[in-house]
């Protein structure tokens, strides 16, 4: 369909796929008028409906839905719009120097550039290495590290805070519960064997960058917000959201699509946030030097050193041309945001109607008309009642229970709308 699509040839448009002819759709308008209003529509006058937008894919979006993320398996199938990019905040820390202190494990350590480390050889006891200097830890903190090679367990090796069991290769959180210099370890049992085995400690103190009740609860809603393998050291800072558009994969990781904007900076602090729309900038939030008492202040957003404050007078700037919006993703694929390279971007807010097929709308829009069911019966259906199974519309001929099998040409018939409503009208 073209951009410039009317109301009433969409409407044509799904009565030809749901088996009718075109130009019949008079006959039929408080149905089709149903189908419309499922699919975003509303309101007369046959002119372009603004609620269907047509991708690049073929494809019209579906609701919006929100959510933060940097990264995301896509749901959808199609065209993605953003509506929206509100901005956020994070004291980003990374508090793992990867350079080993000591070693009683026998086993050879390399210390790559990328911040990695490989072991090979066998362990001769049961023993540990150190990785860094101490690192303060600080009482009811959250902590989450992860690095550790996959296939750990309590009984080969693990990694985490001193004696603390935390990540067997799949990450981990902990909350500490005392406040102490403590140090960031490989935990290995005895007779353990590492041929080229690579690893990426990593050590984030949550609770310091989300803020006491904010924190992440799982790895995997972490790295929704910071996907990359490895992070290199840092002290606490204050990142904002640095975006520059956003990136789709396919189902296979294959590059898919990309829309691509001049880098932009979006702050929060409390509930205010910068927000990002295609036309214009929403500026609400400030950047002022670090002030007594502002870790305190519920209202502000500091590293200690540098506070993000809300605006009195937020300011409104037009973007022209509007910023592309609109990119194709494929279900099981991803969605990622663009940072520029060697930067850390807060995860930001993002309003998005996902994308949706052409044969996923005809899908909903049959939904509407009958419920869809079969092969094996989920719910019971009267002799004359309809259902839909398989992307088709068919005519109870012989009552099914739950439970039954639903065969074409024994308990059903195929039919279409326009055939029923013909037969309903004559």
């Amino acid at each position: 369909m073209a951009d410039n699509t009317t109301e009433l040839e969409v409407l044509d448009e799904i009565v030809d796929v749901l088996g009718g002819q075109s130009g019949q759709y008079e006959t039929v308008v408080p149905v089709l008028e149903d189908i419309r209003d499922l699919l975003g529509g509303g309101g007369g006058g046959g002119g372009y409906n603004p609620a269907l937008s047509v991708g690049r894919a073929d494809a019209l979006t579906g609701a919006d839905s929100t959510a933060q993320w940097a990264q995301r398996v896509t749901a959808g199938n199609g065209a993605a719009t953003v509506r929206s990019v509100q901005g956020a905040s994070v004291v980003w820390n990374q508090l793992s120097k990867n350079d080993g202190v000591s070693n009683t494990t026998g086993l050879t350590r390399t210390f790559n550039a990328n911040g990695s480390v490989t072991i090979d050889g066998t362990s001769n006891a049961k023993g540990e290495f150190v990785i860094g200097d101490g690192v303060q830890v600080y009482k009811d903190h959250k902590y989450l590290v992860k690095g550790c090679p996959a296939g750990g367990s309590s009984t080969t090796y693990y990694m985490g805070i001193s004696v603390f069991v935390i990540d067997t290769g799949a990450g981990g959180i902990w909350t500490s519960g005392s406040s102490a210099i403590s140090h960031f370890k490989f935990f290995v049992k005895s007779e353990q064997t590492f041929s080229n085995v690579t690893f990426y400690p990593q050590l984030f103190d949550l609770t310091a960058m989300f803020g006491s009740g904010n924190e992440p609860t799982t790895v995997a809603e972490f790295e929704q917000m910071f996907p990359a393998a490895y992070y290199p050291y840092s002290a606490p800072t204050l990142k904002p959201v640095r975006i520059a558009g956003i990136a789709s994969t396919d189902a296979q990781g294959g590059e898919l699509d990309a829309i691509e904007w001049t880098t932009q900076t979006l702050r929060a602090a409390g509930s205010v946030a910068d927000e990002l729309t295609s036309d214009e900038l929403v500026t609400r939030v400030g950047v002022r030097t670090y002030q007594s008492g502002d870790e305190s202040d519920p209202t502000v957003r500091t590293d200690g050193t540098t506070t993000y404050y809300p605006l009195e007078t937020p300011t409104t700037t037009p973007i022209d041309p509007p910023l592309p919006m609109t990119y194709r993703v494929q279900t099981g694929g991803s969605e990622s945001i663009i940072v520029p390279d060697g930067e850390i971007s807060a995860a930001p807010v993002l309003t998005v109607a996902e994308g949706e097929s052409a044969g996923e709308l005809v899908m909903d829009a049959l939904a509407c008309i009958a419920a869809p069911d079969g092969p094996t019966a989920t719910a019971n259906h009267a002799l004359g009642t309809y259902l839909t199974m398989g992307g088709k519309l068919y005519k109870v001929t012989s009552a099914i229970a739950v439970g039954e099998t639903i065969t074409a040409g024994t308990n059903i018939t195929e039919t279409t709308v326009m055939a029923e409503l013909i037969a309903r009208t004559a």
